[in-house]
């Protein structure tokens, strides 16, 4: 089963050792899921992000909850918004998005849900991966482009950018 690109892009965010989100990725994080997920409903043809305001050129669900839940709230805006203002807006519920991106992830056996507590006091949920496949092949289609001269996929084209 294909990745979707928010899910390519927390596996990019993760520390492979820790299973921790990158410090680095924190500040921006949110607001380039919330990009991903924009990007994953252009690709699949039901939004037109290139446009001011964003269009949506097609409201039928995709089948994925999430894509489908934030492709709902564009449909069925009363006044149309540039894609920056929809980033900035879905960004409020960008924890709970990656929430259950990562449970998705978990479910299918890409990564394990590991609790644990940080200075021994703070709680803290870690995604180790199960065995790193999936990240590594990401990556290396992305090296590919960068080092190699590959030529990108729309997709590609877009992860990179976040």
């Amino acid at each position: 089963m294909p990745l979707t690109m928010p899910e390519e892009l927390l596996l990019l965010m993760l520390d492979e050792t820790s299973g921790r989100i990158i410090d680095h990725a924190t500040p921006a994080g949110d607001d380039a899921l919330i990009a991903a997920i924009l990007g994953e409903l252009a690709l699949a043809g039901r939004i037109d992000a290139g446009t001011r305001p964003l269009r949506v050129l097609d409201a039928a669900p995709l089948g994925d909850p999430e894509l489908d839940a934030v492709l709902h709230r564009l449909a069925a805006a009363p006044a149309p918004q540039e894609a920056q203002g929809w980033i900035a807006q879905l960004a409020t519920e960008a924890p709970a998005l990656r929430d259950r991106f990562f449970a998705r992830l978990v479910a299918h056996g890409i990564l394990r849900e590991e609790d644990s507590r940080f200075l021994w006091v703070f709680p803290e949920r870690r995604y180790p991966a199960v065995s790193g496949r999936e990240e590594r092949a990401v990556k290396a289609r992305l090296l590919g482009v960068i080092f190699e001269g590959a030529a990108p996929a729309p997709r590609d084209r877009l992860l990179l950018g976040l």
